[in-house]
């Protein structure tokens, strides 16, 4: 069992599903567990025993929906965002999977030099652009890629979804393929061309990223 300080619940993951009456979750935490559990079992993905904590606020994440603690195999979630609880059990999933030697061809693929130096910005490191991968191809909603954005002069300015890691699908489809040997099951032929989606503000602010 995970403890921690100011948590709003703590508990585990094992090999089986998690119930509220073996921890201190509560049930729309243990279904958020039990939603990204799913999805990696569903892509035969195997997930390393990992421990989870959800605080009430951003700032034990340090103004981040989540992270994870790759010494200790724990979660912390600071929200109850689906794409968060992915995006940081795929963090897991890589650790426990990949070798040097995997992650430094990976790099190569995205023409990175840092897997996870924190003194490189977040969207240059491999780690997190392998975990970002996985993310949208594990998860269960359309996930438009390309967003067209009407500037107040009426002109569109084109970009991508992920903006953290600006990169189209084709790249997101190579990435998982290549870190986990399989295409997506959760991805349809369809969206593997981008799809567009016409807003006033990118969905990252939108989300309030």
């Amino acid at each position: 069992m995970a403890i921690g300080i100011l948590l709003c619940g703590a508990g585990s993951i094992p090999a089986r599903e998690v119930t509220n009456e073996e921890s201190s979750l509560t049930d729309e935490q243990v279904s958020l567990i039990e939603f990204a559990r799913h999805r990696f079992e569903t892509q035969g993905l195997t997930l390393p025993h990992l421990d989870f904590v959800f605080h009430e606020s951003l700032i034990p994440c340090d103004g981040h929906k989540g992270r994870y603690l790759g010494q200790t195999d724990l979660v912390e979630m600071c929200s109850l965002d689906k794409t968060t609880m992915v995006h940081e059990i795929a963090h897991a999933w890589v650790r426990a999977n990949l070798t040097v030697a995997d992650k430094e061809r990976f790099m190569k693929t995205q023409g990175l030099d840092s897997w996870n130096d924190h003194d490189v910005e977040w969207a240059d490191r491999g780690a997190e652009h392998a975990a970002e991968a996985m993310a949208w191809a594990l998860m269960d909603d359309p996930h438009h890629v390309e967003w067209t954005r009407i500037l107040p002069d009426g002109t569109e300015q084109v970009g991508h979804r992920v903006l953290t890691i600006g990169v189209g699908v084709e790249t997101l489809i190579e990435s998982f393929r290549f870190l986990t040997g399989m295409s997506p099951v959760f991805r349809d032929q369809r969206e593997w061309s981008t799809d567009h989606q016409t807003s006033p503000t990118s969905p990252e602010e939108r989300r309030g990223a």
